[in-house]
């Protein structure tokens, strides 16, 4: 019976057949003509007897009052629909039925084509208030594919106040299209922003990933509200599901890399291992979308995932933060406001939280992810901003300084005292040279490789006047280990100038596994700077698989002691200097490693140190010590020891003329 109220709950419990019932009067038995049945038919209810279509009877009973009203009518439905009140078929397309005392107005109806799930409003008017039968025929061959990844596969209907339904219904729409497309179009410009900022200065890859982690937040923004809303068919529905799984991983792992990018030196090894289950889950999600929800509607090893990603990110910064005390503090907030947004929802589904509507508890969530892309979009440009400003600073003390050291020239050539002048010389003499060493100190690498197929040790003594030694590394994603080792020319402040851009250089060009190209393009940098003068010597050398690729621009020869056969190979290439002859023919060579070979890159310094009597050490008897101390040894650093106490055995408290360096890689034995 209905009675004064506004609106009533949806129909329920109706009576289900597989054909229409002959004669009415038997519905009021329902053993007679079918089972009561949820017409809405959620996963594992579709009847045995469904071939496709099926007949669902409902009785209405309309208080006095009532008679003759039009009662509002909503129908949600997947695939097309027959409406009948008491046999006789009701249009919902020019809103008459056979009968003029029964009438279907249709103010607002939004379809897709009648073969999705469509929405259509309506007013019912009954006659009288005896009791009615409200009857749907539903034809929906898609059942089975809908209930594979969650769907409904039937409809409801629900009875309310005409003008009420309408107004709930067009704000409903209307209102998530404006999200459909105004989210994205938030998260895009967000995205946009930092990519075009990856495009002009690549070595900040924190704006890539973040801008990968818009452009999916933004997709999965729109695909959301196409889902719910306005999709075409159940096809299109069931292949717009499928993205979930792949986009909502895609997304977090992206935001895992920022996070690593932003609090961590390196890339933990455990990234690949997460990052392998993440594409297997995406994977089985595309084949079978259901396989990531949860019974009721919520992702199941998605979300799992995904809250594990949230877990590491905020330990990761969580860390950063209390223990080391470092770390941007807007990003932590911003990855706490992500974690919000996944657990939220996730919370409804499982039963932690009380359920409200779906699509609201999204939409909550879609803002709250705004405020992890302000967060980091608000770190990224401040780091932007801070760096420009440091630059300008920076030209302002050198601009400051270089006025400042004119002045103290002019100054030096007015003064009339011979002593203060040649004092003030020979002071700032003093002063550079320390200056360069520290320069030239500063620009070795803080520690060793530690490289599973190559043993490494390195060593270093600097000179009074100092040479402008350099050594460096450079480890690939792929494993490739890359080392440098230099000396630049002249001497003092400008060699350490020569370091510190070979050095840049290095760390800009040491991923190109072109070694000719590296040196081709570092001496037109060099030549560029016009240094005058200056130039740096370098050898070049890549290890990868067992091979070492080797090129030199005027360094000695590089000695390779074979283990297997007991003998010393020289391999000598002859170059310029880089940054001398911009197209000079520099060569090439690749040679075999075996387990044991252990390699030896020196500079100038060491065979050409003196003793106390004023002896050169010369190349062939460098060349000897490094074959009598690898015979004894078992590592890179035993071999470094070695030559070290033969090397101090020979100059006793001779100070060196030059820079002594020399690095050794041994091929580990498996």
């Amino acid at each position: 019976m209905l009675t004064g109220q506004q609106e009533w709950p949806v129909l329920s419990s109706w009576v289900y057949s597989p054909h229409a019932a002959p004669d009415l009067q038997t519905l009021e038995s329902p053993n007679a003509a079918g089972a009561s049945l949820d017409a809405t038919l959620p996963p594992g209810s579709l009847p045995g007897s469904w071939e496709g279509h099926g007949w669902f009877h409902h009785p209405v009973q309309a208080h006095g009052s009532f008679v003759g009203t039009p009662l509002g009518i909503q129908i949600q439905h997947f695939g097309p629909v027959a409406l009948f009140l008491d046999g006789v078929p009701v249009s919902l397309e020019n809103g008459t039925g056979s009968d003029s005392a029964i009438s279907i107005w249709n103010p607002f109806t939004y379809r897709n084509d009648g073969v999705a799930q469509s929405f259509t409003l309506g007013t019912l008017v009954l006659p009288d208030t005896a009791q009615h039968w409200l009857t749907v025929h539903l034809t929906n061959p898609d059942a089975e594919r809908l209930h594979q990844v969650g769907y409904n596969a039937g409809f409801s209907v629900r009875l309310g106040d005409p003008d009420a339904l309408a107004l709930e219904w067009a704000t409903t729409v209307h209102g998530t299209t404006g999200l459909q497309w105004g989210l994205p179009i938030a998260y895009n410009i967000f995205a946009l922003l930092h990519l075009f900022l990856f495009f002009f200065y690549p070595r900040i890859r924190e704006n890539l990933y973040f801008a990968v982690v818009g452009f999916c937040i933004s997709l999965i923004v729109f695909l959301n509200y196409q889902e719910a809303y306005f999709y075409q068919s159940a096809r299109e529905l069931i292949f717009i599901r499928r993205f979930w799984s792949p986009l909502t991983i895609l997304t977090v792992l992206a935001l895992l890399r920022f996070v690593y990018a932003i609090y961590l030196k390196r890339l933990p090894r455990h990234f690949y291992v997460l990052a392998g289950v993440g594409a297997i889950l995406a994977i089985v999600g595309w084949l079978n979308p259901r396989l990531g929800w949860f019974p009721v509607g919520g992702r199941t090893y998605v979300y799992a995932f995904a809250l594990l990603i949230n877990i590491e990110m905020l330990r990761v910064a969580a860390y950063s933060i209390l223990w080391k005390r470092e770390g941007p503090i807007v990003i932590a907030l911003g990855v706490l406001a992500f974690v919000v947004a996944f657990g939220y929802p996730l919370s409804v589904v499982v039963g932690l939280l009380p359920p409200i509507n779906l699509v609201q508890t999204l939409t909550f969530s879609f803002y709250v992810i705004l405020v992890l892309l302000f967060a980091i979009s608000l770190y990224l440009s401040r780091q932007f901003a801070q760096t420009n400003r440091a630059l300008e600073q920076r030209i302002v003390e050198i601009e400051t300084l270089s006025r400042q050291k004119l002045e103290h020239e002019r100054k030096a050539q007015q003064d009339e005292v011979q002593r203060l002048q040649l004092e003030a010389a020979y002071q700032q003499k003093v002063q550079e040279l320390e200056e360069a060493r520290q320069l030239q100190l500063s620009m070795l690498p803080h520690e060793l490789p530690s490289h599973h197929a190559y043993d490494v040790a390195a060593f270093m003594q600097t000179a009074t006047e100092v040479g402008g030694d350099y050594y460096d590394f450079a480890e690939d994603e792929d494993g490739a280990l890359t080392i440098a080792v230099g000396d630049a020319t002249g001497h003092g402040l400008k060699a350490g100038t020569m370091v510190t851009a070979t050095k840049s250089l290095f760390k800009l060009l040491g991923e190109d596994q072109d070694l000719l190209s590296i040196f081709s393009r570092s001496t037109r940098a060099l030549k560029r700077m016009n240094l005058r003068s200056l130039y740096m010597a370098l050898t070049l050398a890549r290890f990868s698989n067992g091979s070492l690729q080797l090129a030199t621009a005027g360094m000695p020869a590089t000695l390779i002691w074979r283990a297997a056969t007991q003998e010393m190979e020289t391999v000598l290439l002859k170059g310029m200097p880089l940054g001398s002859f911009p197209s000079f023919p520099y060569q090439e060579t690749s040679l075999k490693l075996a387990p044991g070979d252990i390699v030896l890159f020196m500079s100038d310094g060491f065979p050409e140190l003196f003793n106390a009597a004023r002896e050169m050490l010369g190349y062939d008897e460098a060349a000897v010590l490094f074959q009598r101390v690898v015979q004894d040894a078992s590592s890179a650093k035993a071999v470094v020891d070695g030559l070290v106490s033969h090397l101090r055995a020979w100059a006793g408290d001779q100070p060196p003329d030059d820079d002594v360096t020399f690095v050794v890689v041994r091929k580990r034995t498996p």
